[in-house]
């Protein structure tokens, strides 16, 4: 079973709500959450642990705050069947969960850039993106699939992107080859793409919002998922 959960927000929490949920998160998230500037990642990141939590309920487990480790590189994981895997971008928050296999998902905003800057990185990709009646929209495609494939593989850039090839909604990464899926956030203003290590159905999609969400209730001293 693959899940994908996802948030969509417009505005901050009371702040003393804020702070009551996030005190029931892993210390380390909550001094990372601490360090952002802007509400709105600070926010997404309070959110991607309660996605993680909501999506995890649907493979019975309750997760304690200390099982929830990051590798050396920064990817989170748990121990056990379930691989996850989160991305948020200004308002958008997504957490793909499978027992099936190794998951990767990034979601980016579709924001004005300089192409001209990151042209080195796609190079396979550079005519096309130069072509394209719509440059930002096609780089975001392709940036979004090379993303996925890198927090799937577990290195993230640790992996030169500029030599991942994405053809035919797959890419080949150390004769491991990940398969590519366009994620349906249902917000034009958006691209998402997900990377599986082996070919899967279509997932099942839950778009929340923030009451449903929070209806994650945390109670004693663990993180436990209460009600539907």
């Amino acid at each position: 079973m693959t899940i994908v959960n996802s948030l969509y927000f417009d505005s901050p929490l009371h702040p003393r709500l804020f702070d009551e949920y996030l005190r029931h998160l892993p210390l380390p998230e909550v001094i990372r959450i601490k360090r952002f500037h802007r509400w709105e990642d600070a926010h997404a990141g309070l959110f991607s642990y309660y996605l993680l939590l909501r999506g995890l309920r649907n493979y019975h487990i309750a997760l304690k705050p200390d099982e929830f480790k990051r590798n050396h590189y920064g990817r989170p994981f748990i121990d056990g069947e379930v691989d996850f895997n989160i991305s948020h971008s200004m308002n958008i928050v997504v957490c793909v969960l499978s027992d099936e296999t190794t998951v990767g998902v990034d979601v980016e905003a579709i924001r004005d850039i300089d192409l001209s800057t990151i042209q080195q990185y796609f190079k396979n990709e550079w005519e096309e993106i130069k072509r394209s009646p719509n440059a930002l929209r096609t780089f975001y495609f392709h940036w979004t699939r090379k993303e996925a494939v890198i927090k799937a593989d577990g290195r993230g850039f640790g992996l030169p992107i500029q030599n991942l090839v994405t053809s035919n909604d797959t890419c080949i990464v150390d004769r491991q080859t990940y398969y590519l899926k366009t994620l349906d956030i249902q917000n034009v203003n958006y691209m998402a793409h997900m990377a599986f290590a082996k070919d899967i159905d279509s997932p099942t999609y839950y778009h929340l919002t923030i009451d449903q969400l929070l209806d994650t209730k945390p109670l004693h001293n663990d993180i436990y998922l209460a009600g539907d």
